[in-house]
């Protein structure tokens, strides 16, 4: 994490990533948010805090059935054909609010998708490497604070949850039981510091300063940069426009810098929802690294209907099309193009135990092949599959509670 991250954090420990409502503030919280299936329900009173856990279990069964298990390319749902735990978390955050202008978001978790998205950070061959790379931050899922003001302006630092692309990494949060290989290819994390304001009819605009892409590591010595505007009609709308541009890699020189765009768009109702992404980067050539230029680009469009719903149970069917293209491999080490379907049913009892039944198909263009199959499980051997059909069965349990301060009872 960068030092003045570290700094910071400590000092706004009693206070929430976004402003007003760190649930729903959409520089924290991507579209996907707006994607949840149907919220937990909160019990207690609708105060500024909130304490929250989860649980999250499955059996992916891969037809391909390699021996190692592995779903190539996610980090989300790392291991297959057999039951998994991929993540199991805690939370709890505090909202901004006329009497309280301070905000803060705390979250832990644990599983093998936690493990697997861990492998991201970089292992610096330093002195101080004890406080960097995979195992230093590994169960730390959100650690920011700030202060919201009146005029719109929220500031705040820490480690967040990334506003790019739509589908977080807790997959209680999406409408899938996956998430797209946009998000995969995506960063899930940013540790850095932002600034948000306001602006008339519905609009805010985000400024981000960061580590790098999804790394509280040190890839070199300057910091990268995000900005986004941001447009919400109503609860129902959500459009946002980000740019997120740094070094990734030992150069810092702007010509090797990492550029990448991110569009998205959502409609959401109890009833039926749809959304859609566009994602198009490039890194530049780095001299250092000797690594050449690279593009990638890539799309999904989401939606959601509720077919069934009563004061026990709701249904929802969820489908996803969608695309990735990584022509020089850079995302995920192969030069290919990857097109995906997805169609998920999601059972959600009491607003608090979700049962999901999801059917994935996977392609890549790849002339050797992409997905691992049976003994086939060298990434760059012989044997690999084209083709992957994957169900997944999953229940997740959430809990959430809200409450307040107390306030002074006055004397009897």
């Amino acid at each position: 994490m960068p030092a003045f991250a570290l700094a910071l954090a400590p000092l706004l420990c009693f206070v929430d990533p976004t402003g007003p409502a760190p649930e729903s503030d959409p520089a924290t919280e991507s579209a996907a948010s707006s994607t949840d299936q149907a919220k937990p329900a909160s019990s207690g009173v609708d105060g500024p805090w909130r304490i929250g856990a989860f649980v999250d279990t499955a059996y992916p069964l891969n037809f391909n059935f390699p021996d190692n298990h592995l779903y190539r390319g996610t980090a989300t749902t790392p291991r297959t054909n057999e039951f998994t735990l991929p993540a199991a978390g805690i939370w709890i955050d505090k909202a901004a609010s006329e009497d309280s202008p301070w905000w803060f978001e705390l979250g832990l978790h644990a599983g093998s998708a936690v493990n697997a998205l861990s492998t991201s950070e970089l292992v610096v061959p330093n002195a101080e490497a004890e406080w960097a790379g995979p195992a230093a931050f590994r169960h730390l899922a959100r650690a920011n604070g700030g202060v919201s003001l009146r005029s719109g302006t929220s500031f705040g630092a820490g480690l967040f949850s990334s506003p790019i692309g739509i589908g977080g990494f807790w997959s209680k949060d999406n409408w899938n039981y996956t998430p797209s290989w946009e998000s995969n290819a995506a960063a899930f994390y940013l540790s850095g510091a932002r600034i948000s304001q306001a602006l008339p009819a519905g609009f805010s605009i985000d400024g981000w300063i960061v580590n790098g892409w999804q790394t509280m590591a040190d890839a070199n010595d300057a910091p990268s940069g995000l900005l986004a505007l941001n447009w919400s009609g109503d609860e129902r709308w959500f459009l946002s426009q980000q740019v997120y541009f740094g070094p990734e890699g030992p150069s810092v020189d702007p010509e090797a810098w990492r550029v990448h765009s991110d569009t998205q768009l959502t409609y959401d109702t109890p009833a039926f929802g749809v959304g859609a992404v566009f994602d198009f980067g490039r890194d530049g050539p780095d001299p250092i690294a000797q690594s050449e230029a690279a593009m990638w680009t890539g799309a999904a469009l989401f939606s959601r209907f509720r077919t069934f719903e009563n004061h026990i149970a709701t249904m929802d069917l969820a489908f996803r099309p969608e695309f990735w293209w990584d022509p020089q491999g850079r995302m995920f080490g192969v030069e290919q193009l990857l097109v995906a379907g997805t169609a998920t049913m999601n059972w959600w009892f009491f607003e608090r135990v979700a049962a999901r039944l999801e059917y994935r198909y996977d392609h890549s263009t790849a002339d050797g092949g992409f997905f691992f199959r049976q003994a086939a499980t060298d990434p760059a051997g012989p044997g690999l599959a084209r083709d992957q059909h994957t169900l997944f069965f999953a229940l997740t349990a959430t809990f959430e509670h809200r409450f307040a301060k107390r306030e002074p009872q006055p004397p009897q």
